[in-house]
């Protein structure tokens, strides 16, 4: 049957109107077109079902054989016609029913997937080019709803050779380009993302990333199909199916390199895919784990170092993916990974949506394996790249909050400093790193300045965090620790308002935390007297929170342990009443509150005289006895016991009690968890 082609036009003029496909029918079967297509396709749908069976077990009368298989082959081009005439008729109609153009689309899908078979098993002539031209014609309408199912029934047809077979290369690869635009354009609408699900694109999509014929490789058609394939899949729905279809091992296929040779448009390829990973990276993140993917991704960093719209694509998929311990476990077995990221970190370093991804993925990573922490900061020379980042963004912070015109870039550059002091904060864990940060001017000086100007009612999570920062660096009593060497007085008049005016528990907390490490210091534990913090420590042993409670309890140790802070406590605080009250109600399960509470009490029995005096005495004795019974604690209640005075006359002087028995040790916490824990 000849068949006059013309070239396909360029797809999407100015107007966004899209010219398919034209192609001049020059002969037509001579089968009359039938009337009750729908009746009859039934019928011919099990005959040639049962008949094709019949026929592959034949093995006899081969004439017979023939005869059917003709009757067969005669019985769909009879469908064929009439359904293309069909869809002829919708085309030409001004009375566009929904209901009409969805049966017919089905019709032609059903008619498709009944095609007859040449003897090698392929349908290469079943399907001839008239039936595909007058599926592109209907692509041109307004309803979303019938044109996506169209395009559905198109890129079906596209793959049996015989509806493309008289075309040449370029006008099926334009015919493709030139639906992907159309498809793209719906996809941009979100409340069409659940149509292209109904209407069965998702697998069609796919199957054209993973052909690796001619006239799928073209580039831009590549962009269309992964960027259509981004804007549906912020649906929840269409983010599993896509996962669930092989989205992901059939996007990095195409991360590889190897397809272009053109950088501008892998570059641009690239950044379609990378954004489309993003949005499937939760529900398919085990998917980035087999055949070296990580790799591939990290490296794409380091080949594209340039592009900084391609490296926050990469950043937005780490972040989603350090949610998962699977994902992490490789970062901490390979530090190339590691090192691509701070790499990419110190070439843009005033790339804010950059930086403020990159610093959250480290900060994850850090704060689940201390080993991390050794790899960023030394490996990845980190320690020193901190210190940039966080001059560079306190400084742009300090600017901007003098111009009204900036408040964009100004929430924006916080995000960013809440980012980095989380990752302080977590590296500060490892010994040997915080240490290292504890002694650069650079990172102290600005930590103090961050507590000095900001609030916590401003910026909640920025205050956090550089608390947890302060606190966690406070921990190493090294000589070169800035903190304890410099600022131990200024740190401590910083930390005051959070405790007066926070009724902000994790603040609270971190804050009690920082003044249990400073405490071990005496200048610290000065100054807390001196304004009057160790009166709102002993208030908080009252807080419902058992955590607080706890590290409220490590600072009033220290402060304990020494004489004079010791007398204050006793003489102006309410601390022995509050402590019993305390112990008495701790409910099982929380040993190390119950210790920890108990040797403040150890602490404070010291001094025999105060305690004479100390309201809540009479509390304290009756609490005790049965504290020497619990293994916890049996010898801190002995001690406290034989040093309380008695309540009767006659009782033990003061000489007779054994001093020498308290083990009033330190305390200082470790590290604690930052906040700001969410991905921007």
């Amino acid at each position: 049957m000849p068949i006059a082609e013309e070239e396909l036009d360029d797809a999407f003029q100015p107007s966004d109107t899209v010219d398919i496909l034209r192609l001049d029918v020059v002969a037509y079967s001579d089968n009359p077109c039938m009337s009750s297509i729908a009746d009859e396709s039934d019928t011919v749908n099990q005959h040639t079902g049962g008949d094709l069976a019949a026929a592959s077990c034949a093995d006899t009368n081969p004439a017979a054989d023939a005869h059917e298989e003709n009757e067969i082959v005669d019985a769909w081009a009879l469908r064929c016609d009439s359904l293309t005439e069909r869809l002829r008729l919708l085309a030409d109609s001004a009375d566009r029913q929904t209901g009409d153009w969805l049966a017919a689309a089905q019709q032609v899908l059903d008619l498709a997937s009944d095609a007859p078979c040449d003897d090698d098993g392929s349908d290469s002539h079943a399907i001839p080019p008239r039936l595909l031209h007058a599926v592109l014609r209907l692509l041109d309408t307004s309803d979303a709803v019938c044109t996506l199912k169209f395009s559905k029934c198109a890129l079906e047809l596209l793959q049996k050779s015989g509806a493309v077979e008289r075309l040449s290369a370029s006008s099926v690869e334009t015919v493709y380009l030139n639906i992907a635009k159309i498809l793209f354009k719906y996809s941009k609408t979100q409340h069409h993302d659940s149509d292209f699900m109904e209407a069965g694109l998702l697998k069609p999509l796919l199957d054209i990333l993973r052909t690796h014929s001619p006239e799928h490789r073209s580039s831009d058609l590549m962009v269309f199909i992964i960027g259509i394939l981004k804007n549906i899949a912020f649906d929840e729905s269409n983010q599993k199916e896509l996962v669930s279809s092989g989205a992901i091992p059939a996007l990095f296929s195409l991360m590889d390199g190897d397809h272009f040779l053109d950088r501008t448009k892998e570059t641009s390829l690239l950044i379609q895919v990378t954004a489309t990973l993003r949005s499937l990276a939760s529900d398919g993140h085990e998917e980035f784990l087999p055949e070296n993917r990580l790799d591939l991704l990290t490296d794409t960093l380091e080949r594209f170092s340039e592009n900084a719209e391609l490296l926050t694509n990469i950043s937005r998929v780490l972040a989603k993916l350090s949610y998962f311990d699977s994902v992490c476990a490789e970062f901490e077995t390979h530090k190339i990974y590691i090192q691509r990221i701070t790499a990419a970190l110190s070439d843009h370093v005033d790339e804010a949506s950059l930086v403020l991804r990159l610093c959250f993925v480290l900060g994850t990573l850090t704060a689940r394996n201390s080993s991390v922490c050794d790899k960023v900061a030394f490996y990845c020379q980190g320690a020193v790249l901190l210190q940039k980042l966080l001059s560079h963004y306190w400084q742009r912070e300090r600017r901007l909050a003098n111009v009204e015109s900036g408040q964009e870039a100004l929430k924006e550059t916080d995000e960013v400093l809440v980012a980095l002091t989380r990752l302080l904060g977590n590296m500060a864990i490892s010994v040997d790193v915080g240490t290292t940060l504890a002694s650069s001017s650079t990172i102290v000086d600005h930590l103090i300045n961050i507590l000095g100007a900001k609030r916590i009612a401003d910026n909640e999570e920025l205050v956090l965090n550089t608390v947890a920062a302060i606190a966690n660096m406070s921990y190493h009593n090294v000589p070169s620790n800035l903190l304890i060497s410099e600022h131990q007085e200024l740190v401590c008049c910083l930390l005051r308002p959070l405790l007066l005016e926070s009724f902000n528990v994790e603040a609270l907390i971190e804050t009690a935390r920082a003044l249990g490490n400073l405490s071990c210091h005496e200048t610290s534990r000065l100054c807390i007297v001196e304004i009057r913090l160790d009166e709102v420590l002993t208030i908080l042993l009252d807080h419902g929170d058992a955590d607080l409670v706890y590290y409220s309890c490590g600072a009033l140790v220290n402060l304990a342990a020494d004489a004079v802070c010791r007398s204050r406590l006793l003489n102006a605080c309410p601390i022995v009443e509050k402590l019993s009250k305390l112990i008495a109600e701790i409910p099982p399960g929380h040993d190390d509150l119950q210790r920890i509470a108990v040797q403040v009490l150890a602490n404070l029995s010291i001094d025999r005289e105060s305690m004479q005096t100390a309201s809540g005495l009479e509390s304290l004795r009756s609490m005790l006895p049965p504290l020497v019974n619990e293994s916890n604690v049996r010898e801190l209640a002995l001690e406290i016991l034989e040093r309380l005075p008695s309540s009767k006359p006659g009782g033990p002087d003061d000489d007779d009690c054994a001093l020498d028995k308290l083990p009033s040790s330190e305390f200082g916490v470790p590290h604690g968890d930052g906040a700001g824990d969410s991905e921007s």
